[in-house]
């Protein structure tokens, strides 16, 4: 590339192009990156924490646009691209191309590494002096972690060759080979690579610093790295050695230290890096990112972009809190490493936030009596290091999409709740009499968090504690257990369909949520719904879906680990007994086994629910799984107008296009065996009657008939 300060005409244009194709806060957050950059006193290193889907990689394309389009260098523009795997990395690097694809070719150089290794290997001339960008990938797996292996092939022919240029080391090229060669069973295949390496060209620096370092660096057996080598070379390659198992490793290691210490980029992007927090990890104690340590170390000054949704964990529970763990420890090594020094101002920032929020614990204090300025105050102090963009910023009354309410469950307290309570008080209390431990504390967050607690307590103490005296035969805490109603689901009438979960859990707040989920006007509620109704439908909704218009998904939190399973299970059942409807007095919802039967619940289930299933014998179903390019170049309009209207208006249409395809076919028979080669991709020169040659003979001869509705399907 020509060392003039601007760019190409064709090139500009679609540089800018890929900047104007950027949505407005997508461009919001790569001129403020921008800015940041150009700015001499920053550390060059943002993080952007997007929330998931709204195009971090999109940024970081623009990053790259905007950058390049200021690039006066000599040479192309680097960037380093650092992801989790390589096929990850190569997904993405479509994603961030800045050209089109037929400029591709002229203005985007191939990388120079794939590898670590590789950055000694200097870039071969390029066919073009057009070229404007490289773009080089890496993982940490391939480059920044050093396996106690021998590495890849590739690798050690080019540490191999970097050492054969070694005065004292040269002559023993024979001696060597066999060390470095590994397991290759291909000799001559080696041979000829290595040849192929050696007339590369090799950096001067990684060669300088890595022949230096063969002899300052000492191995186990106090002899330096040379000196080992050359015994081998004296003595033959022994594997059984324990110096030669090592000598290979410790070579690889110090050779991608010099590497790495040559390794330049104008723009490192590190996507999705909380997968490999250890690169920035920059303590001396930690091992595994000592070659980390030397491309991001403090004194350099390149940029460095990282992209995450999840860069730390976003809350913290009361017992991290109180245990000084959760998120925090994290966030402080991101912010270290963005920052380059600790943000010493941050942790008096972050008590003063948490300081205000913990004021929520005080009876009468809402969120919006808080006050805003220590908020505002950790803002300023992270802006310069972290973008962020939620939905509900861009959305537009984001607030909208959710709805915060309270179920009043006070209308649903009853005796037998107080009793259920006493009861699983008095349990917890034998309990802890038999072993000697305090659970009872606990009994009244248990029991408002779940309906027939004991049922759903796996994992916790108290079961622990019971399953313990059963095992024991402990009579008195099994009579305890047998007299309640409530701590246990009842199995009997679970099995016939017979417990509603809606007016029977020991519950007041399970039984107000389920009746909140399950009341509707209608005969028919949301259990008969395959799927959630749309927000905004194209036509008035008809069926089963007709009056749950505005039936949407519910939110629930809990800090305890059973109310998942309790509501999962419980509200599934519920669904599935009032589905039933009068075939549930004719069902069991357990497994039954005759004497001699292996008869299962699945076998049960697919015997009696038959009649929620399609019940057709042909393959037309298959149509209902695929999209169809016919129907989605069709546009719908939201409108009045019924469904039935709109099926008769798109009949209409398709008989005029299904008219030509008709022409000289009369079949007659209705063979669907046709329906699996729907996906048969289809040149678009090959005419319809070609249809005939894809089926088999033993799919049947009348297809005439059924090419139409192929035609609409594909």
């Amino acid at each position: 590339m020509s060392s003039t300060s601007y760019l190409p005409g064709s090139a500009h244009h679609q540089l800018a192009a890929t900047l104007s194709s950027l949505k407005d806060f997508q461009r919001a957050t790569v001129d403020r990156i921008i800015g940041l950059f150009k700015n001499p006193e920053h550390s060059q290193r943002i993080l952007v924490a997007d929330e998931v889907g709204l195009g971090k990689t999109i940024v970081a394309k623009g990053v790259v646009a905007s950058l390049l389009m200021e690039w006066h260098g000599s040479r192309p523009f680097r960037v380093t691209y650092i992801c989790s795997n390589l096929a990850l990395a190569s997904e993405n690097r479509t994603k961030l191309a800045v050209f089109k694809k037929d400029s591709q070719a002229r203005f985007v150089r191939e990388p120079a590494y794939s590898r670590l290794a590789e950055v000694a290997l200097l870039p071969e001339a390029s066919a073009t002096d057009d070229a404007l960008l490289e773009f080089c990938t890496l993982t940490p797996s391939t480059s920044f972690s050093m396996t106690y292996g021998a590495g890849n092939r590739r690798e050690r022919l080019i540490i191999f060759a970097a050492l054969l240029k070694d005065p004292e080391i040269g002559p023993l090229q024979d001696q060597l080979s066999d060390l470095f060669r590994e397991r290759v069973q291909d000799v001559n295949g080696w041979v000829s690579d290595l040849k192929a390496i050696k007339a590369r060209t090799l950096d001067v620096q990684v060669v300088a610093d890595f022949h230096r370092k063969l002899r300052s660096t000492k191995v186990p057996c106090e002899r330096s790295m040379l000196e080992v080598l050359q015994h081998i070379a004296q003595f033959g390659v022994d594997r059984d050695r324990s110096e030669e198992r090592g000598i290979l490793r410790e070579i690889r290691l110090v050779f991608a230290h010099c590497c790495a210490a040559q390794l330049k980029a104008d723009l490192f992007i590190l996507d999705e890096f909380q997968r490999f927090d250890s690169l920035l990890d920059q303590s001396d104690e930690n091992e595994h990112s000592l070659i980390a340590q030397q491309v991001f170390r403090n004194r350099r000054r390149d940029k460095i972009l990282l992209l995450s949704a999840t860069p730390f964990k976003a809350m913290s529970t009361i017992n991290d809190d109180e245990n000084d763990d959760g998120h925090l420890i994290k966030l402080q090594q991101i912010l270290r490493f963005l920052n380059l020094t600790p943000l010493t101002t941050y942790e008096p920032a972050r008590k003063s936030l948490q300081s205000e929020l913990m004021r929520l614990r005080q009876p009468g204090i809402k969120v919006d009596q808080l006050s805003s300025e220590p908020r505002h105050a950790l803002e300023e102090l992270l802006r310069p290091l972290i973008c962020r963009t939620e939905r509900s910023q861009i959305a537009g009354k984001g607030e909208g999409l959710t709805a915060d309410f309270e179920i009043d469950c006070t209308a649903e307290v009853s005796p037998d709740d107080v009793r259920a309570y006493i009861e699983l008080d008095q349990l917890s209390k034998q309990l802890e009499q038999k072993a000697q431990i305090r659970v009872s504390g606990q009994m009244m967050d248990f029991f408002k968090s779940a309906a027939w607690p004991l049922s759903f307590s796996t994992g916790y103490k108290l079961q622990e504690v019971l399953q313990r005296c059963y095992q024991a035969e402990d009579r008195d805490v099994y009579r305890q257990v047998r007299r309640s109603k409530t701590l246990w689901l009842p199995r009997e009438r679970v099995a016939s369909y017979q417990l509603n979960v809606a007016l029977e859990a020991p519950n007041p707040s399970f039984r107000a949520l389920t009746k909140h989920l399950f009341t509707s006007t209608r005969k028919n509620g949301p259990e008969m719904l395959l799927w959630v109704p749309p927000t905004r439908p194209h036509y008035p909704l008809a069926g089963f879906y007709s009056g749950h218009e505005n039936f949407t998904k519910t939110l629930v939190f809990s800090a305890w680990a059973m109310v998942p399973r309790m509501m999962s299970g419980l509200l599934s059942y519920e669904a599935e007994r009032r589905a039933l409807g009068k075939w549930a007095a004719k069902l069991e919802y357990f497994p039954t086994r005759g004497r001699g039967d292996d008869y299962t619940r699945t076998s049960q289930h697919q015997e009696t629910h038959r009649l929620f299933r399609l019940e057709s014998c042909d393959l037309a179903i298959w149509s209902l799984l695929y999209p169809s390019q016919t129907l989605a170049k069709l546009p719908l309009d939201v409108g009045g107008a019924s469904l039935e209207s709109l099926i008769a208006s798109r009949i209409t249409h398709f008989k005029s296009l299904l008219a030509p395809l008709g022409a000289g076919h009369a079949g007659t028979r209705n063979q669907n065996h046709w329906y699996l080669l729907v996906r048969i991709p289809r040149h678009p020169d090959t005419q319809p009657t070609n249809i005939r040659t894809l089926v088999p003979r033993s799919f049947g001869q009348a297809v005439g008939a059924q090419r139409r509705r192929f035609a609409l399907l594909v």
